[in-house]
């Protein structure tokens, strides 16, 4: 019998294992791919509002894909970045953005249901400060993007960026409040688990 169980015990923990390394192997596959994406789009856009657009089109567009896929780092970045498309349609800086798939893949994951009543931008209104802050903040990091090419790195300063200019601003604007939250709750640990674990995907350039 002790045998017995110590068998079912050292299956259960070997399926454990493999479930584990197969999400971790297809969160890499889809980051890397991402990343490539991102890559590209930087190459062929500007540092305007047009090319921000399409650099988040592209990357919404990527992350979307494999839905099956899950974990802890790609749950939360994909949750990152549906916040921002959203609040991009909601001010009116990315007009044509398309989030449907994201969002299907993201509604019922545990990160979604957690922040849903937290920090939530969907349900925020149009606010003309709020405008302000967004444009700011993306030129801000898209101007430093392209001098160092440092992805993670600049990021933590887009995420910073929004609650300071708010701040200097006097923007209370509730729609980049709940952004700030998310910021501070999610998009950092994705900055953190990226560093930590796969920090070749950090940079935007073609030669690192």
């Amino acid at each position: 019998m002790a045998r017995y169980c110590s068998t079912v015990y050292s299956l259960f923990f070997v399926s454990v294992v493999l479930a584990t390394a197969m999400a971790d192997r297809c969160q890499i596959v889809l980051l890397n791919r991402c990343r490539e994406v991102y890559r590209n789009a930087l190459e062929a856009t500007s540092t305007g509002e047009g090319g921000h657009c399409l650099r988040l089109q592209q990357m919404v567009t990527c992350l979307a894909n494999e839905p099956k896929c899950e974990g802890e780092l790609i749950e939360k970045f994909r949750y990152w970045m549906l916040q921002m498309a959203m609040m991009d349609n909601i001010l009116g800086t990315c007009k044509d953005m398309n989030y449907n798939t994201l969002t299907s893949v993201v509604q019922e994951s545990d990160v979604a249901k957690t922040h849903r009543y937290l920090d939530d931008v969907e349900f925020d209104s149009f606010e003309d400060c709020a405008v302000t802050v967004h444009k700011k903040c993306v030129r801000y990091y898209t101007t430093l993007l392209a001098k160092d090419h440092q992805i993670c790195e600049d990021a933590g300063r887009l995420n910073t960026c929004y609650d300071l200019y708010s701040r200097s601003i006097n923007c209370k604007a509730k729609i980049i409040k709940h952004f700030v939250s998310m910021v501070e709750n999610v998009a950092q640990r994705v900055l953190h688990l990226l560093i930590k674990y796969m920090k070749a995907l950090c940079t935007s350039s073609a030669e690192l």
